[in-house]
């Protein structure tokens, strides 16, 4: 799913300006972040991933496949509580990034 929302950004930024604007898909509506946004958060994965891959997964689990805490546990073979660290840890470093 994430590889989706990039290319579609990705698409959209580079596409010339000009023409009838066509509306985000649903997906990306759904996520509640404008593309731009998306390109900025998948740059600040990619480093995320570089220092701690455990806690980009679970943020791809959580945020792009919209999975619970339990469903993301299961799926990395986790404990909830893990999840739980990894999510927060993550969130907190993925602001940072994303505001400075």
């Amino acid at each position: 799913m994430r590889n989706i929302l990039v290319d579609y950004a990705e698409k959209r930024r580079a596409k010339k300006r000009g023409g009838k604007e066509r509306p985000l898909s649903d997906v990306v509506a759904v996520a509640g972040a404008p593309e731009a946004d998306l390109l900025a958060l998948h740059e600040a994965m990619k480093r995320l991933e570089a220092i701690d891959a455990r806690q980009s997964r679970v943020i791809e689990c959580r945020f792009f496949a919209g999975m619970s805490i339990e469903e993301t546990a299961e799926a990395l073979g986790l404990s909830p509580a893990s999840v739980k660290r990894d999510w927060a840890m993550a969130r907190a470093w993925l602001n940072r990034e994303l505001t400075a």
